[in-house]
């Protein structure tokens, strides 16, 4: 996929816990933050980064059955190493 207009594609990271007894929890969802890992981007040095970006004014979309979102590169917080 090629991305246009400075925008990235990411690939959210998931949050859900599992119990010993094989329950899965929902992660608590952080108020103000979400990591995630680049997909697509116009900007080669970003691709298949981890990054930390804002979880709001995001666009979902929904790719091969999995949540996706798209964001402008100049939302992103930090990469994570």
């Amino acid at each position: 996929m090629q991305v246009l207009n400075n925008y990235i594609l990411i690939k959210p990271d998931t949050k859900e816990e599992q119990t010993a007894s094989g329950i899965i929890i929902p992660g608590e969802k952080d108020q103000t933050t979400e990591t995630g890992t680049v997909v697509a981007s116009q900007n080669p040095d970003l691709q298949d980064k981890k990054v930390m970006f804002k979880d709001y004014n995001l666009m979902n979309v929904e790719l091969d059955g999995e949540k996706h979102y798209f964001l402008q590169e100049d939302e992103l917080l930090a990469i994570i190493d």
